[in-house]
Order: structure tokens, then sequence, then C-alpha cells
């Protein structure tokens, strides 16, 4: 169901950055979606496993100690209803760079790491392709270190909110 594929040529991710130490891009086939684009980066994160919450959690707390950024929880259940997908636009530490009618570019700076997010909804025919590229620039050895012990959990996870995020649009119906 899920799948990987190469970053698509020609995106707003693809030269997001000044160079990418990092790329992936995951992708799952579906039937037609009825979804603005916007609608879905609160639909990923709020289809985050319990576990995957506790361990973001955690993160959130290690971050802060040694001064990367975070977010704040309870902004963030406000953001998501209010979220629009605008240029300049936050969820949580998620900043929006840019937005055409097919994707949606968000990421964060930081002082070890830079990283963007895309999310894509290409159609196929009767069918609609829902596609989730990263993109990682390290910024000092800490951001290299750093991304180190975060990619096995990225490359689980991103699959499985792809999974989650069809499964809540099927059910709803939309």
């Amino acid at each position: 169901m899920v799948y990987e594929i190469a970053l698509p040529k020609n995106s707003l991710i693809e030269n997001a950055l000044s160079k990418i130490d990092y790329e992936d891009t995951f992708g799952v086939t579906m039937d037609e979606l009825n979804l603005p684009l916007h609608s879905l980066p609160p639909l990923l994160f709020s289809s985050l496993p319990d576990w995957f919450a506790l361990l973001f959690k955690l993160r959130e707390k290690l971050a802060g100690l040694v001064g990367l950024k975070t977010g704040n929880q309870e902004e963030f259940e406000k953001m998501k209803s209010e979220f629009k997908g605008k240029p300049g636009e936050q969820l949580s530490i998620f900043k929006v760079y840019d937005r055409n009618e097919e994707e949606l570019l968000m990421g964060e700076n930081d002082k070890h790491l830079d990283f963007r997010l895309s999310f894509f909804i290409k159609e196929k025919g009767d069918q609609t392709e829902l596609l989730l590229s990263t993109t990682v620039q390290y910024n000092a050895v800490s951001g290299k270190l750093y991304f180190f012990f975060v990619k096995p959990f990225h490359r689980l996870i991103v699959p499985i909110l792809l999974k989650r995020m069809v499964l809540k649009i099927q059910r709803n119906g939309k």
C-alpha cells in the first residue's frame, strides 16, 4: 500500500534547501481524494500513534533542554482547526514556506539542521496519489548526530502515518 519513490522533480521541496543531506518520499495511491491540500498536515499530525506521540513529547523535552526549537501542544491543537496552509503560517514548529495547487511545503530552520516536509496531491486518472517528502540539511555535526538517531524513527513512522491518514479519510467517507 505505501511505497517509496524518488523526490518529485520540479517540486517546491527539491530546491527548498541549499543542499540536501537526506531525502525521502513515501506515497500511497487511493480512490479520488476530495480534501483540500491544507487539510493534510493537521490530518497527518492527528494520525500519530500513541507510542509515537509519547516519543515526540520526549523529544520536545530533550530538545528544549539543549536549546532546540520546540512546539507547544496546546497551541498546536488550536492551530489544527484554524490552519489554512498559507505561506508564513505555523502549525506547531512547522512553518509553511510555499505552496501551489498540488504541493504544500513546510519545515523549520534550527541551529543543528534545517528540514522541509512536503505534502503532494497528484491526480492519476480516477486515482489520487498522496506523497509525503522530507529533505534535511545538516548545519553542524550536531545535526548529523541528531538525525542519526531520528532517521530510523522517521523512516518507520512516515509510512505508518500515511496508512493511518488513508484509513481516516476512508472512514470519514471523504
